[in-house]
């Protein structure tokens, strides 16, 4: 058998939830370098996370094939580094992890034709899946060794966000701050926020923070609608990026309501389990989430939240929803319910883990 070497192949700047993974390797036991492309999503990059990690380039790879296993994360990976990934599947284990799937067109038989020939890629050169919503499970119904791993931050955050919220009730406030808190990249919907914003005039007791990146798109927005200009730093507040590990508790600490409100136009949007919702259940605060999603299911399930329209073709309705969830905030008639949803999902790595480290073809491959 190999040594437990890990190699992670990532196609962007490895965001909190594949820090985690590859500390969750660390701490097992397991020695890890990871190649990413560090030019893609570099808003997301923090200097203290990999200490025990080795950083390579996403180009490089290719040379260096002695792994007993490569974790496999990003849409464009299965692509351009097919073969290189057909080569390792020779002598190493494959995981291939699923945090989205490459389905943002409009015309949903598009999806449909694009979902199964990308899950076609993934299977061929796989030896498990990790998938992070429940909802990809139909692109992958075929393949015998899934795994589930929602996107709950690390056992530290979990605590941390634990001692900061406890108190699980909403008060009556006078003024209400939304949170964007993520990659920029549902500008259809901000624009429904701002428009939102925009009809309450300057006395509006609403605001809107938004932390993340990259922030040229949003400025990008602002730009081509100068009547948003006169809003920010007035009810509208970019901070930009942050440091996940360091920053989240903090920021959360500092909105009222978390806003998710994705394009459901795009069926990755309909499936996915975004880390907001556990942002929202860690932190005690309502999430607004679009209508029609696997996460609107989540929200309405927990009762942790509130369903909006999607399209700006529903701006009126999106409006009149968007009022009746600040009455209700406003009269404190919302309170956050207390349920523990956090114990079943934590189990879900340490199953994987479990999973990994038995199985029969990890520990029969040669080398």
């Amino acid at each position: 058998m190999k040594s437990k070497r890990v190699c992670f192949l990532v196609d962007h700047s490895l965001d909190p939830r594949l820090r985690k993974r590859v500390s969750s390797f660390i701490l097992r036991g397991y020695s890890v370098v990871v190649y990413s492309d560090t030019q893609k999503g570099e808003w997301l990059a923090t200097s203290d996370w990999a200490k025990n990690a080795e950083l390579r380039e996403y180009k490089g790879l290719g040379t260096d094939l002695d792994f007993s296993i490569l974790y496999v994360s990003g849409a464009k990976v299965f692509i351009d580094k097919f073969w290189v990934l057909r080569r390792f599947k020779k002598n190493s284990y494959i995981i291939s992890e699923i945090p989205d799937l490459p389905l943002r067109y409009s015309n949903n038989m598009l999806n449909v034709a694009v979902g199964w020939i990308f899950s076609l890629f993934v299977r061929s050169v796989s030896d498990s899946i990790v998938l992070t919503s429940q909802g990809f499970i139909e692109f992958f119904r075929t393949f015998n060794n899934v795994s589930f791993i929602e996107n709950i931050p690390n056992r530290e955050l979990v605590e941390s966000f634990k001692l900061a919220f406890n108190k699980g009730v909403s008060e009556s406030k006078c003024k209400i701050k939304l949170g964007y808190v993520g990659a920029i990249r549902y500008l259809e919907q901000l624009h429904m926020v701002l428009e939102y914003l925009y009809s309450l005039g300057d006395s509006s007791n609403i605001e809107l923070h938004i932390y993340g990146g990259p922030i040229n798109k949003f400025e990008g927005l602002v730009n081509k609608y100068p009547h948003f200009k006169n809003m920010i730093n007035n009810n509208v507040f970019v901070h930009g990026p942050y440091d996940y590990e360091n920053e989240i508790v903090q920021i959360y600490s500092s909105i009222d309501v978390v806003l998710a409100n994705y394009d459901a136009s795009q069926l990755n949007v309909r499936l996915a389990l975004p880390n907001k919702l556990y942002e929202s259940l860690l932190s005690q605060k309502p999430i607004i989430v679009s209508k029609k999603t696997f996460l609107s299911e989540k929200v309405k399930e927990l009762n942790i939240g509130w369903c909006v329209e999607s399209s700006q073709q529903k701006q009126t309705t999106f409006n009149e929803q968007m009022d009746a969830i600040v009455k209700e905030l406003k009269s404190s008639e919302f309170t956050y319910p207390q349920k523990s949803y956090f114990d079943e999902l934590e189990l879900q790595e340490s199953q994987f883990f479990s999973k990994l480290e038995s199985s029969v073809s990890f520990f029969n491959k040669n080398v």
